[in-house]
């Protein structure tokens, strides 16, 4: 089984947060770096990550 980590878009024009679940660990200015961070979040377990954009799309970014 896999975990889900996103990254999410503000919408105030705030960067992007990071998240797992409810849990939001922290936002970032870039979205590489918000992207890094939850592949170093996740590190060596079965994780996919995904970016929420606001406008609805949703883009995979691989296994963490």
């Amino acid at each position: 089984m896999a975990w889900f980590y996103r990254v999410v878009e503000l919408d105030d024009g705030g960067g992007w947060a990071c998240r797992f679940g409810r849990l939001e660990y922290d936002v970032h200015a870039e979205l590489a770096a918000a992207v890094e961070h939850l592949r170093l979040i996740a590190g060596n377990e079965p994780a996919l990550l995904f970016v929420h954009r606001l406008d609805g799309t949703v883009d995979a970014m691989g296994a963490g």
